[in-house]
């Protein structure tokens, strides 16, 4: 339950910025491909970037439907902490950032509740909608899309921006594991 939480928290709590930042914008960075629409977790295949997720989350919030909003919300931050293993620029890492923000500043007050309460009924590690969504997760397998939103956020772009010798599965099983809290099988 702790894990869920924190991603909640880090996800919709403002936190205030003291420091004047100015904010440089390359074309790409932080861009969705395509909008799934509000869909469940087993029909996201591995190609939908979090900014594609994302979008999706956003609709499921247009619909009321918050539950849903809460798993395509963990679908895009896992994909988010995926894409930050295997960048090899660590200032593009910061692309989840800033997809949380634009998520938190995307819902307003009465949505930010809505998805509290749709969290609490979403459970803890090893609620059955836990466990339901580490099932998809784990049968889904790694995202197969480059993860090119984060490494155009990035300062410093070197070759095609992935890290040399990932292993996307051996990566991806330790995500669930240590991540998402999905017990090992």
């Amino acid at each position: 339950m702790r894990a869920l939480v924190w991603l909640w928290v880090l996800a919709v709590v403002p936190v205030p910025v003291t420091a004047q930042v100015t904010q440089y914008e390359v074309p790409g960075q932080l861009q969705a491909t395509q909008n799934p629409g509000c869909i469940a977790p087993e029909a996201a295949g591995p190609g939908l970037t979090p900014p594609d997720l994302l979008l999706g989350m956003q609709d499921c919030l247009k619909r009321g439907d918050y539950d849903a909003a809460v798993r395509m919300m963990i679908l895009w931050q896992l994909r988010a902490q995926y894409d930050a293993r295997r960048v090899s620029d660590q200032t593009a890492r910061a692309a989840t950032g800033a997809l949380n923000a634009i998520s938190s500043e995307s819902m307003s007050a009465r949505q930010q509740a809505q998805m509290q309460k749709a969290f609490q009924r979403f459970g803890g590690d090893g609620s059955p909608a836990h466990r339901e969504i580490c099932q998809i997760v784990r049968a889904s397998g790694p995202p197969n899309y480059v993860p090119d939103y984060m490494i155009l956020h990035g300062l410093r772009r070197v070759g095609d921006g992935l890290v040399a010798g990932f292993r996307p599965k051996r990566e991806w099983r330790g995500l669930l594991r240590d991540y998402l809290k999905c017990a090992a099988r």
